[in-house]
């Protein structure tokens, strides 16, 4: 995938910061007007934002580390965790998961999809095939819709 599928103005890891915002650092790097042209934002800008967001806010990511087991601690969390396949305990206060759709145990489809063909119907985290779609027409149902 070259960009991501999500519009270039939706909210980022920025916390509602503006200055941390994509729009913010693709613009001190290429201009207001390089960013007024783009729709969606490619993959490799995203993955330098994001190397960027990292680094100036000092966020430490550790590779090569899985976490095996969740204890609870008196107020606190113990981690049970391998890290290069050597086990490791570490306690915290607070645990984040942020591991996309993937780490949710897939893409959700509502049940009422479930008993069409599946080629009728694709999720975000489909290949898409775009061609094979062009001079369709579309129904888009929001959440009040499906209620």
């Amino acid at each position: 995938m070259k960009t991501l599928r999500t519009p270039k103005n939706l909210p980022g890891p920025e916390l509602g910061i503006p200055e941390l915002s994509f729009q913010a650092w693709y613009e001190a790097r290429h201009g207001a007007a390089a960013y007024a042209q783009i729709d969606r934002i490619g993959r490799v800008a995203w993955a330098e934002y994001l190397s960027w967001y990292r680094q100036f806010l000092g966020i430490q990511v550790r590779y090569r580390t899985k976490l095996v087991r969740i204890e609870p601690d008196a107020g606190f969390f113990r981690l049970h965790l391998e890290v290069d396949g050597v086990p490791q305990v570490e306690t915290t206060r607070k645990i984040i998961f942020a591991n996309g759709v993937a780490g949710t145990g897939g893409p959700y489809i509502p049940p009422v999809l479930a008993d069409l063909p599946r080629t009728l119907y694709a999720h975000t985290a489909d290949a898409i095939d775009f061609e094979a779609l062009r001079g369709k027409t579309v129904a888009v149902l929001g959440a009040a819709a499906s209620a």
